[in-house]
């Protein structure tokens, strides 16, 4: 798989998933009766694949897997070439490969986490995990107007737990709990597949996929993978106590909210600070 197959701003996975199949149908008629007229028509195809990469896929390396070194042979061959038929043929079967992998895996995510009309796609951030009400026990309905809620849960935030687990810090003990909770709650269920928590509220896990490359930091890595998941799922949430993470999630297009302070297991402002209410989304 390519780098990252994030989908692009305003792509609509429906429709790249289309546009992929189209491409598919189209390699598969690169069949010219000569060598030549067969690979102009496999070289006609990789401009128009190469364009219609970049255009929906967030990292344009997406594309250089067409680039490959036969594809550069084929490009530069000669007439007194041996066998190109076949040569053309394998690369052609190649990207078609690739291609199919791509549609499938978007039609994979499609299917695993689009949600039901009124739930809510709720992303959390690791300190809401760590600092906050426990994630099984919160009722999250409250900040979400009443609706049903879908807490999606990226890979770098459980990451983030297991390394906090293992640290001499105060909050090992909890990133452990919390840790075991949710290897309880989903025993044999895959990670993408939705768990019950309480009425009305399910969650599961955003995996990485094939080939991700993660951001720099792992704030911008939960605002990556929520901000790619609001183009399958359109109305994706961003649940974090962090102002700095609120802001960068709005500067995208994402819904935010916060946790009340009641949820606070260790509230760390002073008893005399205002308290800091619960941003309720609207019903």
């Amino acid at each position: 798989m390519p780098h990252s197959y994030e989908l692009g701003p305003g792509a609509d996975p429906t429709q790249v998933i289309g546009t992929l199949n189209h491409l598919i149908v189209e390699v598969s008629q690169c069949f010219g009766p000569t060598p030549g007229q067969r690979r102009d028509q496999y070289l006609a195809w990789v401009e128009n694949a190469e364009t219609q990469l970049h255009h929906v896929f967030r990292d344009r390396r997406v594309a250089d897997h067409l680039l490959t070194d036969r594809y550069w042979h084929i490009r530069h061959m000669s007439d007194g070439d041996k066998r190109p038929i076949p040569l053309i043929d394998g690369e052609v079967a190649v990207q078609k490969e690739f291609i199919v992998r791509l549609a499938a895996q978007i039609q994979t995510e499609l299917s695993a986490f689009g949600v039901p009309a009124g739930t809510v796609p709720l992303v959390i951030d690791t300190n809401v995990l760590l600092h906050y009400r426990h994630f099984d026990q919160a009722t999250w309905r409250d900040i979400a107007g009443g609706r049903r809620v879908r807490l999606v849960i990226p890979l770098i935030v459980i990451d983030e737990l297991d390394t906090k687990s293992y640290a001499s810090t105060s909050t090992a003990p909890r990133a452990k709990k919390v840790l075991r909770s949710m290897q309880q709650s989903r025993r044999d269920a895959s990670a993408e597949q939705p768990v019950d928590l309480r009425d009305g509220v399910d969650w599961q896990i955003l995996m990485d996929p094939p080939g991700h490359e993660r951001a720099a930091n792992a704030d911008e890595e939960l605002l990556r993978r929520a901000d790619h998941l609001d183009r399958i799922t359109p109305g994706v949430v961003v649940a974090s106590a962090d102002y700095g993470i609120r802001l960068r999630a709005q500067a995208r297009g994402l819904g935010t909210t916060t946790p009340p302070d009641t949820w606070k297991i260790r509230p760390d402002a002073p008893t005399n600070a205002a308290t800091v209410p619960a941003q309720v989304l609207p019903s």
